[in-house]
């Protein structure tokens, strides 16, 4: 692609130099190169080659990266399901990954212009991918959706996480697809649901509206990116009990599993003061509600009820999320520290001014709530993530 490295916004301001372009034509070009240029660490795949056209700027921003998208492929897999739709296609990148797994796939979407991107970008090179423009509900109520077959197909929904507005929105009523509303038809129409969640949402609360399932917590370098849920019909009586729940971060291979049972029956006492060693769980394992098994399961003491710190005089390396180690009580004053706040009244900004801290350095100043009465701790920070196998 020529110009494709130099920035969109140099060769806007060169549009007299291409009087043979129309003004509509001039910036879908520049469109392209800009969103050539923005792909490159999102989707290096699909950035690395000239056969992607690009959709405009928001699209991009609300699809999903290229180590997602083959997360959803692998889970695809598992089910063993043959047939894939694809309810709000967007940009396409879920539904270009997921169809690797697929021997039938259907992209469904509601914008004219992303079809027709759709209809390029997609690949022929034996996958049978299918292009509608139709909302999901009429994809699944008056088109192709009625006709697919159930036992072996796996309907995946993305909702519109974006009101009228274009203000952020987190609650399922408030998606478009309102994916609570769907489910009754999704269960019907397919044997397998995959809804893709906003990171926001209350987890509990939504596990109670859309029924018993897997869900996955997917982060990528320590932040939490997308919520799955996937569901099964027919699933044998012990699995539908179980509500199995999997947080990962899916580059440095991070891997927690457990079971809504596990986490009620999980015993993690508080000792209300620090040991030699603290533990901060990952992003992905708080997010999932790990609260007392991320320490039960390692033997650690928690700090309090509501500070998701946990404690020990014995080494557990394998913990997933960072460790540190305790070295003091009161860091030196105008000293450089990291600062982080955990259940403490003040803040990690308000909490440094306080001690008259600069940011930086190597050690960490931690104000957590310990017990019954906040503290301060000077730790260093021993590991930041175990390595783990990551497999589904």
């Amino acid at each position: 692609m020529q110009h494709a490295d130099e920035p969109a916004e140099s060769l806007a301001l060169r549009r007299s130099r291409h009087p043979d372009l129309t003004d509509e034509e001039w910036a879908f070009c520049l469109r392209q190169i800009d969103g050539k240029q923005r792909m490159r660490r999102k989707l290096p795949e699909i950035a690395a080659g000239d056969d992607w056209l690009y959709p405009r700027r928001l699209n991009m921003e609300q699809c999903s990266s290229e180590i997602t998208a083959r997360y959803k492929e692998r889970l695809l897999r598992k089910t063993g399901a043959r047939v894939l739709a694809d309810l709000t296609g967007g940009f396409g990148i879920d539904t270009y990954y997921m169809s690797r797994a697929a021997e039938e796939t259907h992209y469904v979407e509601r914008d004219e212009e992303l079809c027709r991107l759709a209809a390029h970008n997609l690949p022929t090179d034996g996958r049978a991918i299918r292009v509608h423009h139709a909302t999901a509900e009429e994809f699944l109520l008056r088109g192709e959706g009625r006709f697919l077959p159930a036992e072996s197909t796996l309907l995946y929904m993305d909702p519109a996480r974006r009101n009228a507005g274009g203000g952020r929105v987190f609650r399922l009523s408030d998606c478009e697809p309102d994916a609570e509303a769907l489910m009754p038809l999704l269960r019907e129409r397919a044997k397998h649901v995959l809804l893709k969640l906003s990171p926001m949402l209350d987890l509990s609360a939504a596990q109670n509206q859309l029924g018993k399932g897997e869900t996955h917590i997917v982060a990528t370098g320590g932040e939490v990116k997308e919520v799955l849920m996937l569901f099964t019909n027919d699933m044998p009586p012990h699995e539908t009990e179980t509500e199995t729940v999997t947080a990962t971060d899916l580059k440095s291979g991070l891997l927690f599993r457990f079971t809504a049972n596990e986490e009620q029956q999980a015993v993690c006492p508080f000792c209300g003061e620090t040991k030699t060693y603290l533990y901060e769980p990952h992003a992905a394992v708080l997010k999932a509600g790990a609260y007392k098994l991320a320490g039960a399961r390692y033997g650690l003491g928690k700090l309090a009820p509501n500070t998701h710190l946990y404690t020990s005089d014995t080494l557990h390396s394998d913990f997933p999320g960072r460790i540190f180690r305790i070295l003091a009580e009161t860091p030196q004053r105008g000293g450089a520290y990291h600062t982080i706040s955990r259940n403490h009244p003040l803040r990690s900004e308000e909490l440094a001014r306080k001690l008259h801290l600069h940011e930086g350095g190597e050690l960490f100043v931690i104000g957590a709530r310990a017990g019954h009465r906040p503290t301060v701790m000077v730790a260093e920070l021993l590991q930041s993530a175990p390595e783990h196998q990551n497999n589904i």
